[in-house]
């Protein structure tokens, strides 16, 4: 098994710690996200199959958006 480099969020005690296990939980899905896409990309030539790889991409990458985006508010709102 490859060696995991845990960010400092993981480390520090300036965040609660469920969000600390949520945020390895993420990396470690983001991991697994980005190698079976690429195994998959690697092995399927077909545009249709492309096509609806990159549409899972897409919804991923449109709910991650909307994420932040909510974050900065609640950020501006506590400032």
């Amino acid at each position: 098994m490859p060696f995991r480099k845990f960010e400092s969020v993981y480390d520090s005690d300036a965040y609660p710690e469920d969000v600390r296990y949520e945020y390895v939980a993420l990396e470690e899905l983001t991991t697994r996200f980005r190698i079976s896409f690429n195994y998959q990309l690697e092995k399927m030539p077909d545009n249709a199959q492309r096509d609806v790889i990159l549409d899972i991409i897409h919804k991923h990458k449109d709910y991650l958006t909307s994420l932040e985006a909510a974050l900065t508010d609640v950020k501006d709102q506590t400032a």
